[in-house]
């Protein structure tokens, strides 16, 4: 029995010291684990500081809180610590073993830069926007400062709403029927040139916010966007509106400037053509030729757009020609009759000293009023001169005439006797304009110098 008990108790040493042994490697490999070092080695620490780029550019700095640390022993065995970013985006790290650590950092709605063995780049430096391959080498009992990091705002994924709305560049109109494409969505359905397009947004580089997604706009009578744009802005999660303006292919309309009288005292080539119904940006007037053609040019019109627009004439010393209705053109030009333009008239006033005659005349129009008063009396004195004054008027005199106008009439003479010596023309030289009032004074007749 002894030699049982001793048996049994040998055994039961036994099995105590394997369970020590055991008890010894799990306690070792937890102190390795937790990172104790070498007998009469201290642990060191890591602190830094993360910012972000929330303010914009890639040189400005915020400090970033609840930013996830991880740092990455690069020895065997690995081990892994963590720590979070405080209210001044500051971290901390302790009880960490000499030797290479790896940092990564994390958070939602940034870019991660990952704890891993990548050779940074010049444009990967640990210190910029998005950098990677941060490493820092622990020292016994030491606190290691790692660069500040700056994260880089993450654009989310997700469906954007584009809102489009799509302008004539040339007449301000909403453009219907078109066919639009931004990104991977297309939609034809319109209303009043708006188009909303659900467009999916991917994001796998982390490029800066707002994505640019490819634009495509088919219309007729257009022959596609302004400036050649070819992209918008799209945002996840977002709608963004745009507005685009379209080219609209063109015809032209032509004509030609008439005269209903004077024509010869008038230049055409200084009237204008004006279509209304564009913008403002494009309602340039045209000036016709010497001989009254001009041509401008305007959007055509389509199945989906039956415009029509007004023209209107202009030009010194006229009335305005207004034709309205003008079909637009399919493709070409159309042709539209414009009525012959009216000067503006006035009666012209004046004066004759001496006056023998009763009629007063102007010579390039064919026109001529009577005289009154001034019967010939060469002893009368009017204003310290012998003789008499009399006065005319004519009507329909046009205004604003290319050249000056001369206006004569027949006075007789005086001898310093006071006797009467025959008669002579005597005229003046003058521009009608249109003062509202409807009458114009021209300069006094006389024949000469002493009468």
């Amino acid at each position: 029995m002894d030699a049982l008990f001793l048996g049994r108790q040998g055994n039961m040493y036994k099995s105590k010291f394997q369970l020590h042994k055991v008890i010894s490697v799990m306690i070792g490999v937890a102190l390795l684990l937790s990172g104790c070092g070498d007998a009469g080695v201290e642990n060191g620490v890591i602190t830094g500081t993360v910012f972000s780029n929330r303010a914009g550019g890639a040189t400005t700095k915020t400090p970033e809180p609840s930013v996830s640390v991880i740092a990455v022993f690069e020895s065997e065995p690995q081990v892994i610590r963590t720590a979070v970013s405080n209210a001044n985006g500051q971290y901390r790290i302790p009880n960490l073993r000499i030797g290479k650590w790896a940092l990564g950092y994390s958070k939602d709605g940034f870019e991660t830069i990952q704890a891993t063995e990548k050779t940074a780049t010049s444009s990967e430096a640990s210190t910029a926007i998005g950098g990677t391959d941060i490493k820092v080498y622990v020292e016994t009992a030491t606190t290691i400062a790692a660069p500040d990091v700056t994260l880089r705002n993450r654009p989310p994924e997700g469906d954007g709403t584009v809102i489009l709305n799509l302008v004539d560049e040339r007449t301000g109109e909403a453009v219907n029927g078109a066919t639009v494409s931004v990104g991977n969505s297309t939609t034809s359905n319109g209303s009043n040139g708006q188009y909303v397009l659900v467009v999916p947004i991917i994001n796998p580089s982390g490029d800066a916010a707002p994505q640019s997604a490819a634009l495509n706009v088919s219309a007729e009578g257009y022959s596609g966007p302004a400036n050649g744009v070819n992209s918008l802005a799209v945002l996840a999660g977002q709608s963004i509106e745009h507005t685009v303006r379209m080219v609209p292919l063109t015809g032209q309309i032509e004509g030609q400037i008439t005269l209903s009288k004077f024509s010869n005292l008038y230049d055409v080539s200084q009237f204008r053509v004006t279509v209304e119904g564009l913008s403002t940006a494009n309602q340039q007037a045209q000036a016709p030729d010497a001989n009254g053609f001009f041509q401008v040019e305007v959007p055509v019109r389509t199945s989906t757009n039956n415009r029509s627009y007004t023209l209107r004439i202009s030009g010194r010393g006229v009335f305005d020609q207004v034709v309205n209705n003008i079909l637009a053109p399919i493709a070409g030009s159309v042709r539209v009759d414009v009525p012959p333009m009216t000067p503006q008239t006035v009666t012209i006033v004046g004066e004759i000293r001496n006056p023998s005659g009763n009629r007063a005349v102007i010579g390039q129009l064919g026109l001529e009023g009577g005289v009154t008063g001034g019967i010939p009396n060469c002893n009368a004195f009017t204003n310290g001169i012998r003789g008499t004054v009399g006065s005319f008027s004519i009507d329909g005199v046009p205004v604003d005439t290319q050249n000056d106008l001369t206006v004569t009439s027949t006075v007789y003479n005086c001898d310093e006797a006071g006797l009467q010596t025959g008669t002579a023309a005597a005229e003046a030289s003058f521009k009608a304009l249109n003062n509202g009032t409807g009458v114009f004074t021209v300069p006094t007749l006389q024949a000469g110098a002493g009468n």
